[in-house]
């Protein structure tokens, strides 16, 4: 194994200790490497999916915000928000379903942060304690828009979004083959 390369455990593929390899030498300002990196991005779609998804991203920093240093109350709260969003999209939520729920979970997340503040807001000044209010009244109007959102959307396409080569053509007339 080549210096300053992270070292490959049996339960991360070779691929992700190569990439990890390449990030760090890009970050280090190496642009030569970025034809590769994203070579291997486009021969394992997985791994820029699950980095490039923002929902878990903002998902961990309010976790983070949420929990503190606490391993198990993070841990609790991770698997809240994903036991919430799972339970919201159901079995098979189209791509705007999946977005919609991201924000009902991230903003639901938002709004507790700005609850738990707001209640502990008693040593804090007249002024202060009025901003966490504030905040929390700004959380709860996103989240509960969010919410609408998403309760639209299925009330009004109760199938979801059909993707446009799936609609169906009610105007043409079936073609008999040749």
């Amino acid at each position: 194994m080549p210096p300053g390369e992270p070292p490959t455990t049996a339960l991360e593929p070779p691929v992700v200790a190569e990439l990890r390899a390449l990030v760090e030498k890009a970050g280090a300002g190496d642009v030569a490497v970025l034809p590769r990196m994203r070579g291997l991005l486009d021969n394992h779609p997985e791994i820029w999916e699950r980095i490039g998804d923002l929902e878990r991203v903002v998902v961990r920093a309010w976790t983070e915000l949420l929990a503190g240093d606490d391993p198990l109350s993070r841990e609790a709260v991770r698997r809240k928000a994903e036991s919430l969003r799972a339970e919201l999209e159901g079995d098979a939520p189209t791509p705007l379903e999946r977005l919609l729920v991201g924000q009902v979970v991230s903003t639901w997340m938002e709004l507790s942060h700005a609850q738990v503040c707001s209640a502990a807001s008693g040593a804090l000044t007249p002024a202060q304690a009025r901003y966490h209010w504030q905040r929390a009244e700004s959380a709860q109007k996103k989240h509960l828009a969010a919410v609408r959102t998403l309760t639209t959307l299925r009330a009004l396409v109760p199938g979801g979004l059909l993707p446009v080569n799936h609609r169906l053509r009610l105007c043409e007339p079936e073609r008999a083959p040749a």
